[in-house]
Parts: structure tokens; C-alpha cells; sequence
């Protein structure tokens, strides 16, 4: 018997990106991963199934973890990957009738009564960050303790009432925390990759190093890590480093913190330990375009950054604006010319669909794009998230709600009002088209494939799923 079994439900790679599948990331489950650590350390016997990397489906999951006749079976999902978590939860009922099952993660933080509800197989929710609250939840199933004692929980009461226990307090000390349990994940690191474009070296990994972010961007989440942002030491960060450098045999990083380089002080003091350290790793990170200077980016430079990813979302300053991005266009132009003069790449995240978007903001966001001197971008379609600002009012204006299969970030999944879906996706195949179709970017295609012949399959499929997506009709 195993105490606990933790569950990535199924979600194949055509879901999560539709016909862009071929150049997705298969990134490891880091959450689960920390969870199994925290549970470990407290003397409970524990298991990860992550069935997205292992691509099995509800059913053949449900039996994996029947076979370790667990005390409890925690899942987490997204917003797209709910109805799979329940399809899970349910076949494993259907084997095991006594078993606990909670559901964790920002969606069902986010709407927790309305979650449970859909998913009548999930026994309660464990809302916010989910470390204490998991640790105290194997106890108290270990000793037969009521539930009700138990901080951040979401239970089912008499009918169709639920009750929600104390707000769990959120962790100020990340260093108290174990590391990832990357033992647990199935053969770590090989099974999992980044996209074509997203890593310098392989085998690569990804770690979230802070949490919570300072910015009052209206489509981002902030209900399980809210606005202060707290973050490993510098040197704490540099023995996950070593770890994965010397034990699993990581050649590259990526840091899909919201914000990487919030805190100037641990970053320059991260920058100096990985320069001594860890000179043969690459990484890259997330950062705003206001947070950076020449002096970070020459520190982030010698330390091995190799790619910096910013938050540009449109060439709009009036949909800026409405968002809340809190920069400007021309904020956007320097912070790229200071990364490209330092000798790091740029990418540009960019997002399409948003409820004030006209015609003339997707021109311009497309001009914009072809303006900047990007090595890459990404331009995703707009989705209402609940638990966010934005997407809580649009959700509110949204008769009869939305599929959660379908938010996948790939597809307009309501009405924006000021443009059609047609022209929303019109635009953003012609960004990609536009944008990979110039020879100096197919050329420098080309010459990674030639610096890295080991990924070189890899980078090819990826180049070939942006031209199929860009030239798709309809």
C-alpha cells in the first residue's frame, strides 16, 4: 500500500495545443513533484503518475493507481484538463470506493464549489497553495481527525452544501521547503522537453522559483500566489542547480517563474553563484520590460542566460492600457534593444482576442511584432480565466459559460465583441506566418540545427507545425 498517489491527468498534446502539437512542450509536473517531496518528508509513503508524459488514458490511469491501493489520491489540473481530472477520479472510484480523492490547482481555487459540482467523484478541494494543507490532510486521513481542523480545504457537506475550512495562510519561507521529488517523476529528465524553441541544450528542465507577482495585469491569476512575491534564496536556487546538474544531468534551465527578475538582489547574487558554479548550464526566464537595465542583463549574460521571454501581449498602448500592463511601447522597444545589445535573445509573448481588440489593434500588433528585433514569439488567443479581473467579468457577460476542454489558449472561446474569431485567428496565423517566413529568421533556424545536431529532428518539427499552423485556412 502506498499513502498517497499523485495524479497529471491525461492530456495529449493535440488538446493542449490543436495544430500547433507537434511544436508543444511536454514540461514536468514541478508542482507535483514539490508536493511528493512535503509529503515524503513528513514520513508517508508517496507516488507521482503523470499520465500526460506517460500518455495513458482515465482508465489505464485509474488501475496504475489502484495497484498501490492508496489512503489518498490527490489530482491537479487546469482549467482544460478538469473534465479529465474527473474522468480519472471516477474510474478510480469505480476501483477503489473508500478512497479520498481531493482536487488541487488554480482552477478549482478559483471556482471551488462550482468544480466539485461538475466533478461528483472529487471527494473536497484543497484551495491556495497546497504544501501545509496536504501534509495536514495525510495526517489527519492517517489518524482518523476530522477534516473540518484542516486549514485550506473545500468539503461536501448535507445535500448540495459544501463546507470551506480556515484560509490557509500563504508560505513565506520557501527555503523550509524540500526539493522537487524528481526521483518520482518517470524517467526524469529525458521523458520531458520544452518546445522546439525554448531550450539551448537538452536534457533541459523547468523550475519555478518565487511566487506571486507585484503586476496588475487583469488576465492573470493571482488568487493561489497573490500580488507579494516571495522566492527561494539565491543560494538555495543554486543547490537545485547543482542538482539537477550533477545528479540528472540538466545542460539547461528554464525558470517559468511569473517574474524572474522582481527581485534585483537575488538575481544579481544568483548570477554571480552560477557564473562561479555552473558555467556549462544555460537557462532563460520571464521578466517585464520595466524591470530590466544593461547592468542586470550584462550579469544575466555572464551567468549563462542565453533567451529572455517579455510579456508584450499587444502593439497597442490603448489595449495595454485596458489590461493594465502598466508599460509602454517604447518601455518595450528599449528593454529589447538593451537584451539583443548584451548578447541574449529576445522572445515576445504576445496575446490576441481581448475584449477591447478592434481590427486596428491586431494590425498593430502585428506590425509591432514585425517591428522588434525578436528571435521568437508566441501569440496565443485570449481566455477568460476565472479568479482573474478580466476574466471574471467577461465570464459574468457570458451567457450559459464556457468549455473548459476548450481553454487551451489555441481557440476563442467567447465573443470579444470588437472583432469576429475569424479575425482574431486570422491574425495570429498571419503573425506566424509573417513572422517565420523572413529568411534571417529561417536562417537562423538553419544554423541551430547545424550548432545542435542532437535536437535538430526536434527543431524541425517545431518549424514545420508553425508553417502548417500559418498557412491553415479557416
Amino acid at each position: 500500500m502506498t499513502d498517497v498517489v499523485l495524479v497529471n491527468p491525461p492530456v495529449s498534446a493535440r488538446e493542449r495545443y490543436g495544430d500547433l502539437a507537434e511544436g508543444g512542450s511536454r514540461l514536468p509536473p514541478i508542482g507535483l513533484a514539490l508536493l511528493a517531496a512535503v509529503v515524503r518528508e513528513a514520513g508517508y509513503s508517496v507516488r507521482v503518475l503523470d499520465a500526460e508524459a506517460l500518455g495513458i488514458d482515465a482508465a489505464a490511469t485509474a488501475l496504475f493507481v489502484a495497484e498501490s491501493e492508496p489512503m489518498l489520491v490527490g489530482l491537479t489540473c487546469v482549467t482544460m484538463s478538469a473534465f479529465s481530472a474527473g474522468q480519472v477520479a471516477a474510474e478510480v472510484k469505480s476501483l477503489l470506493p473508500d478512497v479520498t480523492i481531493a482536487l488541487g490547482g488554480v482552477h478549482v481555487t478559483a471556482l471551488p464549489e462550482e468544480t466539485l459540482r461538475a466533478l461528483p467523484a472529487v471527494d473536497l478541494a484543497a484551495l491556495g497553495e497546497g504544501e501545509g494543507t496536504l501534509r495536514e490532510l495525510v495526517a489527519a486521513l492517517k489518524n482518523g481527525s476530522q477534516l473540518e481542523a484542516v486549514a485550506g480545504l473545500m468539503l461536501r457537506g448535507d445535500g448540495d452544501e459544501f463546507v470551506r475550512t480556515p484560509v490557509r495562510a500563504m508560505l513565506d519561507d520557501l527555503d523550509s521547503l524540500p526539493m522537487p521529488a524528481w526521483d518520482l517523476l518517470p524517467d526524469f529528465p529525458h521523458r520531458y522537453r520544452p518546445a522546439p524553441n525554448a531550450f539551448r541544450a537538452l536534457p533541459s528542465a523547468s523550475l519555478v522559483t518565487s511566487r506571486g507577482c507585484p503586476g496588475r495585469c487583469t488576465f492573470c491569476d493571482r488568487s493561489v500566489s497573490g500580488r507579494r512575491v516571495r522566492a527561494y534564496s539565491a543560494q538555495y536556487l543554486m543547490r537545485m542547480v547543482r542538482v539537477l546538474h550533477e545528479e540528472y544531468g540538466v545542460r539547461d534551465i528554464i525558470f517559468h517563474d511569473d517574474n524572474f527578475v522582481a527581485s534585483r538582489s537575488r538575481l544579481l547574487e544568483f548570477c554571480d553563484l552560477m557564473a562561479e558554479e555552473a558555467p556549462g548550464v544555460s537557462w532563460w526566464c520571464t521578466a517585464r520590460v520595466d524591470l530590466v537595465t544593461p547592468e542586470v542583463l550584462a550579469a544575466m549574460k555572464r551567468a549563462g542566460c542565453w533567451q529572455i521571454a517579455y510579456g508584450v501581449e499587444s502593439g497597442s498602448q490603448e489595449i495595454l492600457d485596458s489590461l493594465c500592463k502598466g508599460i509602454t511601447l517604447d518601455g518595450i522597444r528599449q528593454a529589447i534593444r538593451w537584451t539583443r545589445e548584451a548578447g541574449i535573445g529576445t522572445r515576445a509573448y504576445f496575446m490576441v482576442g481581448v475584449p477591447d481588440d478592434t481590427p486596428e489593434t491586431l494590425r498593430a500588433s502585428i506590425d509591432f511584432l514585425l517591428e522588434l528585433p525578436l528571435d521568437d514569439f508566441h501569440m496565443t488567443v485570449y481566455t477568460p480565466y476565472a479568479g482573474t479581473p478580466l476574466g471574471d467579468r467577461v465570464l459574468s457577460e457570458t451567457p450559459g459559460g464556457i468549455d473548459w476542454r476548450r481553454c487551451g489558449d489555441w481557440e476563442l472561446v467567447y465573443s470579444p465583441g470588437g472583432v469576429t474569431a475569424a479575425e482574431v485567428t486570422g491574425a495570429q496565423r498571419e503573425a506566424f506566418r509573417r513572422f517565420y517566413a523572413r529568411p534571417r529568421v529561417i536562417g537562423r533556424y538553419l544554423a541551430r540545427m547545424l550548432r545542435r545536431p542532437d535536437s535538430a529532428l526536434v527543431l524541425l518539427g517545431g518549424l514545420r507545425a508553425w508553417v502548417r499552423f500559418a498557412l491553415k485556412r479557416g
